[in-house]
């Protein structure tokens, strides 16, 4: 249905999605319990324990950790089948996918597992991942992005996925001049999100309304 810009409700009307981004420690995690509650956190790294202590240490902050409910998930398979019961039944007001790296890592594994003995590639014990891996990393993200978006539209919830950055410094084609005359190349730096595979990576921010870069300001 067509609708007029001026009759849009944003912020406090429609649900909104949010890519929060920096390198660990950050305070991704954190942040993203601070939404609207009741919340429901999909964690794949296990360091939920650092939230909850933040918030009890900081009670002028005013979250009640009562309302965060979690489930920690070792494999793919797991969260895929309570991604589909959120798409039936969603109680929460904020859903979080924390975060996206690992989850990413737990796709490459459950793929590598499902082809059993077929097209394994083997030294000694190790098994190493094929193109087919990274292209099930890449499937997994539309499938995951269609199934926030039905939850985000269809449940009316605010959905916020992390992710981690690595930062990539190189020497660029174009030279500057030092002061004492010296022509040097210029140095520039890239902040890029970790995945296993590197397509998907730069169609991340893409399927996002808010994208916010996470970093810590040295005082001293």
């Amino acid at each position: 249905m067509t609708t007029k810009l001026s009759e849009y409700k944003f912020g406090n009307g429609e649900p909104i999605s949010f890519l929060l981004l920096g390198a660990t420690g950050t305070g991704k995690s954190i942040a993203a319990c601070s939404f609207p509650p009741p919340i429901y956190v999909a964690n794949f790294d296990d360091r939920m324990g650092s939230v909850k202590s933040y918030y009890e240490t900081r009670r002028e902050l005013d979250v009640d950790t009562s309302q965060i409910d979690f489930d920690i998930f070792t494999e793919f398979g797991a969260f895929i089948d309570k991604l589909e019961a959120l798409e039936n039944n969603c109680p929460y007001r904020t859903l979080i996918i924390d975060p996206l790296t690992k989850l990413c890592n737990k796709v490459i594994s459950y793929s590598i597992g499902q082809r059993k003995g077929k097209g394994r590639k083997h030294i000694g014990k190790i098994i190493f991942s094929t193109l087919e891996d990274y292209g099930a990393e890449i499937s997994v993200y539309r499938q995951l992005m269609d199934s926030l978006q039905i939850i985000k539209n269809q449940q009316k919830v605010n959905i916020i996925l992390t992710a981690h950055l690595v930062t990539v410094t190189y020497n660029s084609a174009s030279k500057v001049k030092t002061e004492d005359g010296t022509t040097i190349s210029e140095q520039k730096s890239e902040h890029l999100i970790v995945t296993e595979g590197r397509k998907l990576a730069p169609q991340i921010p893409l399927t996002f309304g808010e994208v916010y870069h996470f970093y810590v300001e040295s005082t001293f």
